[in-house]
Parts: C-alpha cells; sequence; structure tokens
C-alpha cells in the first residue's frame, strides 16, 4: 500500500481491513456479471494507488489489465506494484488501446465531473468498450443527498434543496468545489438520468446497486450490446 492513497484512511488494522473489504465487495458485484477467462482485457478508470486492481489481478494476468489514472505516481506505483499496463486519462487526445475491453471499472469518477465531462467519458467508454463488454461505474444518488452530505464539507447541508430539485428536474447536479479552479466537485446522479445516457451509446443497464461501494455510492453495472 501506498501512504498517498486517499482511499485508505490510515495503517490502522481497522482502516486496512476496511479498504480491503470495500474493495472485495465490489469484485463481488462484478463477479455475478463477468467469466473472468472472457473478460480480458481490463481497464481500472481512476484506479489511484489499486485499491480495486490488487485485486484484479487475483483473477486476471497483470499483462491484460491497464491502470488509468490522471495521477503519474499512483500509475508508476500500480506499474512498479502489480506488473499491470497504465495510462493517464482515457479523454486525452491520441490515447488509444491495443484492443478493446471486455471489462471497464471507473469508481468514483463520475463523482466529481461535470456534465460535459461526464458525457465525454461515456462516450469514450462506447469506444473503447467491445460488444458484450461490462461496464460499471458508480455515482453519488439520492442515498447521498439523504445521508452523505455533511461528511463532504460544512457547506453541502445548505445545498440539499439545490440538489434535490436538480435532481428531480434533469436527473443530474454539479457543485463545483469553492476552493479548485478546473472543472472538479461534487456530483449526483439519477439512476434514470446514468441509464438513458448509456442507453444513447447502445449499452443496457444489468443491476443498479442503491450505496453499493462503501454504504456510500451507487453501483451501476451496464453492458455493451452486442
Amino acid at each position: 500500500m501506498h501512504f498517498n492513497d486517499l482511499m485508505l484512511a490510515s495503517r490502522r488494522a481497522s482502516h486496512v481491513a476496511h479498504y480491503n473489504a470495500v474493495a472485495t465487495k465490489m469484485l463481488g458485484h462484478i463477479e455475478r456479471h463477468v467469466e473472468w477467462a472472457e473478460a480480458t482485457p481490463v481497464i481500472d478508470i481512476g484506479s489511484g494507488y489499486g485499491r480495486l486492481l490488487r485485486h484484479l489481478v487475483g483473477h486476471v494476468e497483470p499483462s491484460r489489465i491497464w491502470a488509468c489514472d490522471t495521477d503519474a505516481a499512483a500509475i508508476e506505483f500500480c506499474r512498479a506494484a502489480f506488473g499491470v499496463e497504465g495510462c493517464g486519462s482515457i479523454t486525452t487526445p491520441g490515447t488509444t488501446f491495443p484492443e478493446p475491453f471486455g471489462l471497464v471499472v471507473a469508481l468514483t469518477v463520475l463523482t466529481n465531473l461535470p456534465r460535459s465531462a461526464v458525457e465525454a467519458i461515456v462516450a469514450r467508454l462506447a469506444d473503447i468498450t467491445r460488444p458484450g463488454g461490462l461496464v460499471v461505474i458508480t455515482t453519488h444518488g439520492w442515498d447521498s443527498v439523504h445521508r452523505h452530505l455533511p461528511s463532504y464539507g460544512s457547506q453541502y447541508p445548505a445545498l440539499r434543496g439545490h440538489i434535490s430539485d436538480a435532481l428531480d428536474a434533469e436527473g443530474t447536479c454539479f457543485v463545483p468545489y469553492p476552493h479548485h479552479r478546473g472543472d472538479l466537485g461534487m456530483a449526483w446522479h439519477t439512476p434514470g438520468f446514468v441509464r438513458s445516457l448509456f442507453d444513447g451509446h447502445r449499452f443496457d443497464l444489468v443491476e443498479f446497486i442503491e450505496a453499493g461501494l462503501d454504504d456510500h455510492q451507487d453501483v451501476h453495472i451496464i453492458r455493451r450490446r452486442a
């Protein structure tokens, strides 16, 4: 494990156990819908320092797995620690892969991006996922609005009405970080919005799990139409 891994609260045994339990549970969600021998190659978008990746290499040959993250240090760590391939953002012009992926995982990625960036990523997922391939993403949904706003910062509970109204009207809401000049912030999406977004790129929802990631983020498991 790496000291810069923001998914790991500390090196305390209880925190390490939780870190691994979250990844193991997510792996179980994925395994309901894949045969590992047929799922390759695999890409973990937003891989960070390998919370899920370290478990994927137990099922898939590391050379058939790609770690993808905008944090170059995280990619180098994953390459060195797990023997996987690595790349930066999938939406960077010129980024290509040898073949389409059979399994695409993007945990805690769409949760922090504006609608335009989310739409660009979904369009790119359609390019890199083979027919019949599986895409697994997470989003903030209604459970996040109802239970978790205080954990994001003191300003968010006061925005509950604004977020709820936006979700009711458009199915999505983005609140930029006040301290960040780029296109990052907190984003929420309804299951219906996500379904319609992927449907436009020939994907079908196969399972939705409310608060399925760490009793917090919603999990959407989606398959590319053959």
